[in-house]
């Protein structure tokens, strides 16, 4: 935490808040952030509150921010000291509501490698059909604050992937997207972190964060608007990303087949998806294509072929 306090306190840009919000912590950390709200009263406030949920902690801040944009950085990530003063630039000359930016995943041994979310073209405009194709990673983005205030999108409190089920759904009030190529964002890479829980219970809450994200399309009146953006988007993350975590556990046939079920009862035809069509043509999607395609069968065999291999493996360290 004290890297990711730092990288915001020597930030480039002066003209900003920091808003802490310690979510009920049990260790050090609040004494931590008071002690940076204290050497740096000009730039740091301290919300403590009751353990909400990383959902209910970004809602704090939403509530409480003052300023006309809003970042929101984890704890045990951290910025570019020039996150700021570049965004700012970009706003100044192109007023967007949502400016995405790149980052660089680090690993826990120090190695870095930067995801170019859409190759290294310094500026680009999206629309919302593309914005809804984005990773919807709360943390890579800066939005204006009344895309949140001025309506009812809020994180869900306690479930995982909350932000799959925020995102999405600030494309409805939006018209004004951009896209840097900048790296600004340092996104560690955690084995305890949710990414990489082996929870496949927890896994499955995948479901719920988009089905919150349909539902809410649905409440507006802009789920036929946007539904094939939002059927590839369930298929990506429910089926591409949710199977595929449990299966790199263990095959769980009834969590699995929970997953499907979802899918095809929001979209019973997705194969038929333009999306779809296009990402199956492409080379080196060879598991996803399995798991889009159904070839459950195959997808077991695969995992009880690998499952020995792994004990063995283990048992020839000891």
């Amino acid at each position: 935490m004290k890297r990711c306090l730092d990288s915001i306190v020597t930030q480039t840009y002066s003209d900003y808040e920091a808003i802490l919000i310690d979510d009920g912590s049990t260790d050090s950390s609040a004494q931590l952030v008071d002690k940076y709200a204290s050497a740096y009263p000009d730039k740091m406030r301290v919300i403590h509150q009751k353990n909400a949920g990383l959902g209910g902690a970004r809602n704090t801040g939403i509530e409480a921010a003052k300023g006309e944009y809003l970042v929101m950085v984890d704890s045990d990530d951290y910025i570019s000291e020039r996150m700021l003063e570049t965004v700012d630039w970009y706003l100044t000359q192109y007023h967007n509501d949502i400016l995405i930016f790149d980052f660089i995943m680090e690993e826990e041994d120090g190695s870095q490698a930067v995801q170019h979310l859409h190759g290294e073209i310094p500026y680009m405009q999206i629309t919302r059909q593309q914005f809804l194709q984005e990773t919807p990673a709360a943390w890579n983005k800066i939005y204006k604050a009344s895309l949140f205030k001025d309506t009812d999108v809020r994180y869900p409190g306690r479930i995982y992937y909350e932000d799959i089920a925020t995102s999405p759904c600030l494309a409805i009030y939006t018209s004004n997207i951009g896209v840097i190529s900048e790296p600004l964002y340092y996104y560690i890479q955690r084995e305890s972190s949710i990414i990489h829980t082996k929870n496949t219970k927890r896994m499955t809450e995948i479901r719920t964060a988009v089905k919150i994200t349909l539902e809410y399309f649905k409440t507006k009146g802009k789920f036929e608007e946007y539904k094939s953006e939002l059927e590839w988007m369930t298929v990506q993350h429910v089926l591409c990303s949710g199977v595929q975590r449990i299966l790199l556990v263990q095959y769980d046939r009834e969590k699995v087949n929970d997953l499907y079920q979802f899918v095809e009862g929001y979209f019973p035809e997705y194969l038929k998806n333009a999306y779809i069509k296009e990402y199956l043509a492409e080379p080196g999607h060879k598991r996803e294509t399995r798991i889009i395609k159904k070839q459950r069968w195959l997808l077991f065999a695969e995992s009880v072929v690998k499952r020995p291999f792994r004990i063995a493996k283990r048992m020839g360290k000891k």
